[in-house]
């Protein structure tokens, strides 16, 4: 039994050593980010994406955050879908999809997802979110047809979140 519980041990330490790893690489811009930096995100991604993974939402946060500051936007995108299929119904699961498939220039798949928002099936109605997801939806909306280049709807978009919260976009020197 003892020689069972040391091995367990040793691969939670090790397991919790790669979301210390994934912390400390989110943190550095991506300027900062070495080879070894970029070996060990390529390595925990493989162990974090494998078919019998089961890895907690933390590590999907930190792999995600991670790979944001590594510039892989398709493996964001993948670790965002295995976030957002934990709780379809959860804003702040979504929200990350949405800017992850805006970032992998998946346009389309971005606006299925924010108008998922209104779906019956997934019990969204506007007036069912608090005040603050709903200025947050609003201020995706603004910026996904600012990312599809609709212009005047960003616009228009961005005018409704300033008018609601005006401090809400903190000061651009």
């Amino acid at each position: 039994a003892i020689p069972l519980i040391l091995a367990q041990s040793g691969s939670i330490q090790f397991y919790h050593q790669d979301d210390y790893v994934l912390r400390n690489i989110s943190r550095k811009q991506p300027a900062q980010l070495t080879e070894n930096d970029r070996a060990e995100i390529s390595r925990i991604f493989e162990i974090t994406t494998r078919a019998d993974a089961n890895p907690t939402t933390d590590r999907l946060v930190n792999m995600m955050n991670a790979l944001k500051v590594a510039d892989r936007k398709h493996d964001q995108l993948t670790i965002a879908e295995k976030l957002a299929d934990r709780n379809p119904s959860d804003l702040t699961l979504q929200q990350p999809l949405i800017y992850a498939q805006m970032r992998a220039g998946r346009y389309e798949h971005a606006r299925k997802t924010y108008d998922g928002f209104f779906n019956e099936k997934t019990g969204y109605t506007y007036n069912r979110l608090k005040p603050e997801e709903r200025l947050a939806l609003k201020l995706s909306a603004a910026r996904l047809a600012e990312g599809d280049a609709k212009l005047d709807e960003a616009v228009g978009r961005y005018k409704d979140v300033y008018a609601e919260k005006p401090d809400y976009f903190p000061e651009r020197g």
